[in-house]
């Protein structure tokens, strides 16, 4: 998808949840403030990435936060029966990696995304989801990871302060009914996933769609909001610039 056709699904997406949110739960806190100075061209640090253990990758095996250090993580926030935000992220995460092999970085970056349907969804599951948008599973770059529900909310939404919700395809339905009758009904542009038409969920994820970059010390460097309208190449040289600051 080209980066226009990227930003209007991502505007449509996010207009449509933004609505949906207003009748659900609160929206979740902002992100804090930048906590110290350093650098020319890479921002402050925003705040320490959360520690985590026991977590589990789309191949069964164990990951600690401590197995990033010295790298580079690109967080992103997906689950394997998305229909809306995560192909158009996975899609741009895949690109990433290549962009990221090709500048001989491979050893040195890695793509970490988050099962926010942790305990709905399961590892096989999550390896599917990245065959069907070009990743290999078997590649250590991109590490889907789940857990138990409540050590995914404590990370996701306590540590990286970032929104996920589950809510039933029924009343998911019913807040659509009444944004339609409002006048207030954004259209949400489904995009193909195979494995959730094999599954049929009866339930949906609302989420954010940010990717932040994680400095190989663990501070948070950026966070962009809307990933799938950030360009690879813009991408690609923040990593490189979070790589060459000693101290990130």
């Amino acid at each position: 998808m080209g980066l226009a056709a990227g930003t209007l699904v991502g505007i449509a997406v996010m207009l449509g949840l933004s609505l949906l949110l207003s009748f659900g739960p609160k929206a979740p806190p902002a992100h804090p403030q930048p906590i110290t100075a350093l650098a020319r061209n890479v921002p402050d640090v925003i705040f320490k990435a959360p520690s985590f253990t026991g977590f589990v990758n789309q191949n069964g095996q164990k990951i600690s936060s401590g197995d990033f250090n010295g790298k580079v993580q690109v967080v992103s926030f997906l689950f394997p029966l998305c229909t809306s935000m995560c192909p158009v992220i996975a899609s741009h995460i895949v690109n990433l990696e290549q962009q990221v092999k090709q500048a001989g970085l491979a050893d040195r970056v890695r793509m970490v995304s988050f099962n926010v349907a942790a305990g709905k969804t399961s590892p096989a599951e999550m390896a599917d989801f990245m065959r069907e948008y070009g990743g290999d599973p078997k590649s250590s770059m991109w590490q889907f990871l789940t857990s138990s529900p409540q050590a995914m909310s404590r990370v996701v939404r306590h540590g990286y302060h970032e929104y996920f919700q589950m809510i039933s395809l029924e009343a998911e339905n019913k807040i659509f009914a009444q944004q339609q009758k409002a006048g207030t009904y954004n259209y949400l542009p489904n995009m193909q996933n195979k494995l959730a038409d094999k599954v049929n969920p009866d339930f949906d994820i609302t989420h954010s769609s940010s990717i932040i970059l994680v400095g190989p010390h663990g501070n948070v460097r950026y966070v962009m909001n809307d990933a799938d309208t950030v360009p690879i190449p813009v991408l690609l040289q923040k990593v490189k610039s979070l790589l060459k600051l000693g101290r990130s």
